[in-house]
């Protein structure tokens, strides 16, 4: 039966009603560790973990440091904090499985390139990689920091939302800002993984739309390329939006995932 663990305190978004907690699904011997993105929250990974749990496997969903709460608990984080939630989360999910896979959209991605680089995992799955972002704001956050706090989240506006099933925002919590700060730590996080993509040798499955407005069009295909594992495969998607884990294609990307997991399974039983 699915165990559900919720955090001690959070603050529903006002555009949705999805929960933020995070989620553990007890199944078999295969687990997958599902990593939220920036500002957002196990909400939009719960479906997917759901659907895995439904063929078999144990899911995990950890709530990242500074996520699910309130903005200003986010501003007060750095990306090793994200990455302690993560680390802890795969210790508690290894204690139980024989193997583990990892899956992270977007931030999660990046969280899932260094654990990768640190844990024996048995694969990795990038969903919608932050290797490389679109907003060529974000050139500014060094001196930006300095000065600016708070920034609206435009994603979190369904004028600016580029996901196409228009019940996709029901399925996510995230908050209505972003903090500065913390997008600086982001892109500290990011421009390393960059550097770690070239050390990433367990097998590695690339998800990403073309219609994706929050990352660069050449992202899926560059991250692709420089990933060192010689198991990989670049999945790409043509109507779907930044968070494809709960956009019209989510149920490609699940069963593509979960059959990708599989036959990795089966090749080192062989």
């Amino acid at each position: 039966m699915a165990r559900a663990y919720a955090p001690t305190e959070r603050r529903p978004a006002p555009s949705t009603a999805a929960d933020p907690a995070p989620f553990y699904f007890a199944g078999g011997p295969t687990g997958c560790l599902l990593i939220h993105g920036f500002t957002g929250s196990p909400a939009e990974m719960r479906e997917m973990g759901q659907y895995l749990a439904g063929q078999g496997l144990t899911a995990s969903g950890p709530l990242l440091a500074g996520h699910g709460v309130t903005v200003s608990d986010l501003a007060q984080t750095t990306w090793q904090d994200w990455y302690a939630s993560v680390e802890e989360g795969y210790k508690k999910l290894a204690t139980h499985c024989k193997q583990v896979f990892v899956a992270g959209l977007s931030l999660g991605s990046l969280l899932s390139v260094h654990l990768a680089t640190r844990q024996p995992l048995a694969g990795v799955i990038l969903l919608s990689p932050a290797t490389w972002l679109r907003d060529w704001r974000m050139l500014l956050l060094p001196l930006a920091r300095r000065f600016v706090k708070y920034v609206p989240n435009e994603a979190n506006d369904r004028r600016n939302s580029d996901l196409k099933d228009p019940e996709a925002c029901q399925r996510l919590w995230c908050y209505d800002q972003y903090s500065v700060e913390a997008a600086y730590q982001l892109q500290i996080l990011q421009r390393m993984v960059r550097s770690e993509l070239g050390q990433l040798q367990a097998p590695t499955l690339i998800v990403f739309s073309t219609l994706d407005k929050s990352i660069s069009i050449t992202a899926g295909p560059e991250t692709y390329k420089r990933v060192a594992a010689s198991d990989k495969r670049l999945l790409i998607l043509r109507n779907s939006g930044h968070v494809v884990t709960v956009d019209g294609e989510r149920g490609r990307v699940f069963e593509a995932t979960y059959q990708w997991m599989m036959q990795r399974i089966e090749d080192r039983a062989q």
